[in-house]
């Protein structure tokens, strides 16, 4: 994957991710969820990956476990299995994105309404104009 991309989840998830360690680590909690949502990645060369497992890099104790659940959300390195995807790569994204405006709970539609953001990601054509878009709507 080349950096920049965009992490997009049906939950309303979407994170612009500009180099690789600002992407390293995950609280227990996102990484069950996460594991289970299965988002999408689009990086800056437009290939499209599924993540399909998000791991620790080193395991997890019952502690770890059960305090993740209380106040005390530590953040774990992680590492990330994908799968790319090679049809239609931005349509996929471009209705993976849809879902997370649809899922938003006003991250996303902060400044702008989700009919605005779901055209603005209909008319891109790149990962860079889709960037561009989501940018001067200020969802990232």
């Amino acid at each position: 994957m080349q950096f920049p991309l965009l992490i997009v989840a049906s939950d309303g998830w979407v994170e612009y991710v500009k180099k690789d360690k600002d992407i390293g680590a995950f609280n227990y909690i996102a990484i069950k969820k996460y594991n289970k949502l299965k988002p999408l990645i689009i990086d800056s060369t437009e290939s499209v990956w599924q993540i399909t497992e998000i791991s620790p890099n080193k395991p997890l104790n019952l502690l770890d476990k059960i305090l993740a659940y209380t106040f005390y959300h530590p953040l774990i390195p992680v590492s990330f299995q994908v799968n790319k995807i090679t049809d239609r790569p931005m349509d996929i994204i471009k209705d993976a994105l849809t879902q997370a405006i649809d899922a938003d709970d006003d991250i996303l539609t902060q400044w702008t309404t989700a009919d605005e953001l779901k055209k603005a990601v209909r008319d891109a054509n790149s990962f860079d104009s889709l960037i561009a878009y989501l940018k001067k709507k200020k969802a990232i």
